[in-house]
């Protein structure tokens, strides 16, 4: 599913935790994700300073999402932990989103 112009996959972090890691899959172009900076590849470590720990816990953070939030979202890319700086937006844009390559 799409939230926030991006798609999640849930993968185990390798030390006994299963789902609990958020991978961009995709993201759509000119979205809120879009316009931060996201990128398929990115790991979620944090939304505004709570860590993201698995899809329950993402789900209740986007369920108190509200239109012209500032968020920081950290983010684990390649060896670098980032911090980015959303904005909420409502959108409905459907264009073709960016993906990560298959390995």
């Amino acid at each position: 599913t799409w939230v926030l112009g991006v798609e999640l996959k849930w993968r185990d972090d390798g030390l006994g935790g299963l789902d609990n890691v958020g991978v961009i899959h995709g993201v759509r172009r000119n979205s809120t994700a879009d316009k931060a900076g996201l990128l398929p590849g990115d790991e979620l470590i944090s939304w505004n300073g709570v860590p993201v720990t698995g899809r329950p816990t993402w789900e209740v953070i986007v369920q108190s999402c509200r239109v012209d939030d500032v968020v920081m979202l950290r983010v684990q890319r390649h060896v670098e932990e980032l911090a980015l700086e959303l904005v909420v937006e409502g959108t409905t844009d459907a264009r073709r989103p960016r993906r990560a390559p298959r390995t």
